[in-house]
């Protein structure tokens, strides 16, 4: 027969049995909170990790920017070296172009007389072939740096507007002229050989011609590279 425990025996297991029981409470107390503290550090670690993807894509992008910035600097100073080398070599050859022509004049006056010096100075010819000359050199020149100008800019104007031709017509080199930066209408004029009332015409046509809003069609035309 089991005999009994003692009445003083197990009062003094009670403390034991307590402080058992208080100890495996704070183990599972400092357990759980273990538990809460890691998964707080995950998901910081998931935030710190998305911000750090956030940052590497924006990083990226911002080099992208400058990178198409930097290509975009140098294809403007390429085009403005091509330019200005040009226009210096059509200057030397129109001042050059000049002396010979007044040679030319000041022998006709001293060959054939005051009559037919003025015969020649009225006609009109000369100058035409000169600026038919000027606008061949000024669009071939004008293709060579915006190759697909033509191309992209019919895709601005609905269908039936586009330019067929290869080359520039005057419309189209009024749009090449307003993507070198030159849009003050008596400059076009001036430039294009023709009077503000038809640089007015061709503007207002071809803006109305596009499938943008005519108030954007210029802006775009000047974006075209």
């Amino acid at each position: 027969m089991t005999q009994a425990r003692s009445p003083r025996k197990s009062k003094a297991a009670l403390p034991a049995i307590a402080t058992g029981a208080l100890l495996l409470l704070a183990a599972v107390s400092l357990a759980f909170r273990q538990k809460h503290l890691i998964k707080q550090l995950r998901t910081q670690h998931a935030q710190t990790c998305a911000r750090l993807h956030e940052l590497s894509e924006q990083l990226a992008a911002s080099s992208l920017r400058h990178e198409t910035a930097t290509r975009a600097l140098s294809q403007a100073n390429t085009i403005k070296d091509k330019y200005l080398r040009y226009y210096m070599q059509r200057s030397t050859f129109y001042i050059n172009k000049l002396e010979r022509h007044r040679t030319h004049l000041y022998k006709t006056a001293l060959s054939f007389g005051q009559e037919r010096l003025l015969r020649e100075l009225r006609s009109p010819t000369p100058i035409e072939q000169e600026y038919k000359s000027f606008f061949h050199e000024f669009d071939r020149v004008f293709l060579s740096l915006y190759p697909d100008f033509v191309e992209k800019a019919n895709a601005l104007l609905r269908d039936g507007e586009q330019m067929k031709m290869p080359g520039l017509n005057t419309e189209f080199r009024l749009l090449a002229v307003i993507r070198l930066g030159i849009t003050g209408n008596s400059e076009i004029a001036q430039f294009l050989h023709i009077s503000i009332n038809t640089v007015y015409t061709y503007r207002n046509r071809l803006r109305n011609s596009a499938k943008c809003p005519p108030a954007e069609f210029e802006r775009r035309i000047m974006e075209i590279v």
